[in-house]
């Protein structure tokens, strides 16, 4: 009696530490759930962002081709315009140069303009790329996290099933004192 009095003892005591790590295993599930959630809600919120900035970009960037193309299209007219005459038949000097300098200012700006189009274009695909790369880092980090609940689901199905032993052995035992 004394034997099956430890027996049942160090079963109970078991059963208790299986319960204790049950409940952690459980309450870490929760935590990891909440996590992933949080994880997938932000990786949602950010993808909508980085379309978003892309759509702006796919909107701007045509607009800022026409822009150049009508500028540089104005260039074009401007150079091949005709010089007014003087009176005498000749073109001025200084007539000259002002319908030389005109195109040549207006095309220089239109080079401006594309260039500094084409940075910032640059940039939103930098950023763009940056912000891709940091979304594949948290579905990276998020998988890792479902793969942890997933391993604590099944560390919880074995303590479960380990439980269940101890429970079934202390039946048994109870049973042979009875009998």
């Amino acid at each position: 009696a004394q034997a099956h009095g430890a027996a049942v003892a160090d079963l109970e005591a078991k059963v208790g530490d299986t319960d204790t790590l049950r409940q952690a295993a459980e309450d870490r599930c929760a935590e990891l759930v909440a996590k992933v959630t949080q994880m997938e809600t932000a990786h949602a919120e950010q993808l909508a962002e980085l379309r978003r900035e892309a759509e702006g970009a796919k909107q701007v960037a045509p607009q800022h081709q026409a822009k150049a193309g009508l500028t540089a299209g104005d260039v074009a007219v401007s150079r091949e315009a005709p010089t007014e005459l003087t009176a005498g038949g000749e073109k001025p000097e200084a007539d000259t140069k002002a319908t030389v300098d005109v195109p040549v200012a207006t095309e220089t700006a239109a080079q401006a303009v594309v260039v500094t189009k084409a940075a910032e274009m640059a940039q939103i695909r930098r950023s763009l790329a940056e912000k891709s790369a940091s979304l594949e880092e948290r579905e990276a980090e998020r998988d890792a996290l479902q793969a942890e609940a997933e391993a604590h689901v099944i560390a919880m199905a074995s303590m479960e099933s380990t439980l269940e032993g101890l429970e079934a052995q202390l039946r048994e035992q109870d049973a042979e004192v009875a009998a």
